[in-house]
């Protein structure tokens, strides 16, 4: 996944040749892309406000990643 940010605006695209969006705030932590068929992508914050893991969601399928502790 690629983003840019230009105007105040943030953009997203996934793929070899991105295919961007604007991307939209849903809650704190939740966004979505209308415009790249639903995108959705959640972050999941610690009790110090950093994300250690975000889902990215994109249709019926479902993603993952967490942050390895170092």
């Amino acid at each position: 996944m690629k983003h840019s940010v230009a105007n105040g605006e943030v953009r997203g695209g996934r793929g070899p040749i991105p295919h961007y969006g604007q991307v939209q705030l849903l809650s704190p932590n939740r966004y979505v892309s209308p415009d790249i068929d639903k995108l959705q992508v959640e972050f999941y914050m610690n009790a110090r406000g950093q994300a250690n893991a975000l889902s990215v969601v994109h249709g019926e399928g479902r993603t993952r990643f967490v942050r390895k502790r170092t």
